[in-house]
Parts: structure tokens; sequence; C-alpha cells
């Protein structure tokens, strides 16, 4: 299962573990790379927050807002992700 977060990241639920996938072009085709593991879904998500809260540049007012957009999409794909378990559960 592929659960994107924004433009910028995307979780993988692995056999073993949730990996979190950041897009690296080459040759001008978008492919996802590996780029931390994680126990559970929401370590994987928590993780994006913090580091794109760590790399977040320029004016505070700018910051909120990116902030604000970021939250959403952490919002969804935990949604996303929770109705998947929900689902496998159920049936």
């Amino acid at each position: 299962m592929y659960v994107p977060v924004g433009d910028s990241y995307r979780i993988c639920g692995a056999e073993n573990s949730w990996e979190v996938q950041i897009p690296k072009a080459r040759k001008g085709v978008k492919n996802w790379e590996a780029h931390a593991w994680f126990s559970t879904p929401e370590a994987a998500l928590r993780h994006i927050g913090d580091e794109s809260l760590r790399r977040m540049e320029g004016p505070i007012e700018e910051c909120v807002e990116e902030m604000k957009v970021l939250r959403a999409d952490i919002q969804l794909a935990a949604t996303t992700v929770q109705n998947a378990i929900d689902k496998v559960i159920s049936s």
C-alpha cells in the first residue's frame, strides 16, 4: 500500500515495517526511494512532520501556512491508513 503525503513524501506498508519514501528524478523520470523505516505508520508520519518542520525556511507567516498544509496532508494520510487497517480487520 502506498499512501501519498503531499508531493514530497509517501509511506509504503511493507511486510515488516513502514517505509517513508521521497521522490528522486533520474533522466527526467520520477522514482520513489526509501528514506527511512518505522515500525508503525504513526511513527512514519511523525517523522515526515518533524523533518518537514525542520527544513522550513522563510518568514514565519509562510512557514505557518506551510505547516497548515502539511498538517492536512498528514491527517489525510493517517485517515487513509486507518481506513485500510479497519477494512482488513473487519474482513
